[in-house]
């Protein structure tokens, strides 16, 4: 009896920590995006996350409008991006973290955009965003996006991959807001 007791408990334990990380592996990322995306406070939310989330809540809604608007004026897909996303791979990033850390300073959009192409793109044809991300990023500020990711890196509150979720779910808000609002002027 105690045995089939064990190993019920055990199964059902199991159960449970199956669920519970499926359900963190996808309400999670949702979850942190809308609280990126909306202006109020989530109220589910542990607090060393909150309080990380509202010193970058600005700054990505900013540069995620920025891409998606920069996109479509180039008339590049909001697929392409998608999978770009998809396809970077963490110690690519973390390598071009490291060299532009070890760079000390961005001297110029082109200096930083040949890093990040030949960090993560060199198999890709990224050539056409040079303009867009010419004009639409500034340096000081694309500077401060990155010592983000480079605190976010060392913190270790969010995976990689959950990162790249995340970044996903809202570049997905952004393109439908974008839409919308094309929608509303025809």
């Amino acid at each position: 009896m105690q045995k089939k007791f064990l190993i019920a408990t055990i199964v059902l334990t199991a159960i449970l920590g199956a669920v519970g990380y499926t359900l963190y592996q996808n309400l999670a990322p949702r979850l942190i995006a809308k609280a990126i995306l909306e202006d109020k406070e989530p109220s589910i939310m542990p607090k060393k996350v909150a309080s990380k989330l509202k010193k970058v809540k600005k700054p990505i809604n900013k540069l995620s409008e920025e891409v998606i608007n920069s996109i479509h004026k180039h008339n590049i897909t909001f697929e392409q991006i998608l999978q770009l996303i998809d396809n970077v791979e963490e110690k690519e990033v973390n390598n071009l973290l490291s060299q532009i850390q070890a760079s000390n300073k961005i001297e110029s959009h082109d200096q930083l955009f040949d890093m990040i192409k030949e960090a993560l793109f060199a198999d890709y044809e990224i050539e056409q965003l040079r303009d867009p991300f010419k004009q639409h990023f500034k340096l000081n500020l694309v500077q401060s996006y990155i010592n983000l990711a480079l605190e976010q890196r060392d913190n270790n509150l969010i995976d990689f991959d959950m990162a790249k979720v995340i970044l996903k779910q809202i570049l997905t808000e952004k393109e439908n807001d974008f839409n919308k609002l094309l929608d509303a002027q025809k």
